[in-house]
């Protein structure tokens, strides 16, 4: 009955906001990419996200950290 994107639910926020149309679950996803691009520790992103384990979290989130990496490197050039 209740999914991530509850049709009726997202299709009022978009009408009322007037935003391009996303999930909700897509809200989440961009919080834990900013988290990380801002170098918050992947144990205490891992926590909200309810993931049991931090490899999931790295698993899914992982090329986060890896694209900071190599634009840090780039910029110490």
């Amino acid at each position: 009955m209740y999914g991530y994107c509850n049709k009726e639910v997202k299709r009022w926020v978009v009408t009322a906001v007037a935003i391009v149309p996303l999930c909700f679950h897509d809200l989440r996803h961009s919080a834990a990419i900013i988290l990380i691009s801002m170098g918050v520790n992947s144990r205490v992103v891992q926590e909200p996200l309810g993931h049991s384990t931090i490899s999931i979290t790295l698993g899914v989130y992982g090329h986060v950290t890896l694209i900071d990496a190599t634009r840090g490197h780039a910029e110490m050039r």
